[in-house]
């Protein structure tokens, strides 16, 4: 499982695009809370990835 993790950390891209339709198909169907959730999920795990990624020079 960590190992999962740390891949899916090491390139975020598709869980950010697989949570970014999620909340699209949510919101499609008028259920704004989950919706909501999805995209609130898609940018934690951006701001977690990139942040952890970061290498200062």
């Amino acid at each position: 499982m960590a190992g999962t993790f740390s891949t899916a950390m090491a390139r975020p891209v598709p869980v950010v695009a697989g949570l970014m339709a999620l909340g699209a198909v949510l919101a499609f169907l008028e259920m704004g809370t989950p919706a909501a959730l999805a995209f609130m999920a898609a940018g934690l795990v951006v701001m977690f990835a990139y942040g952890k990624n970061d290498h200062p020079q």
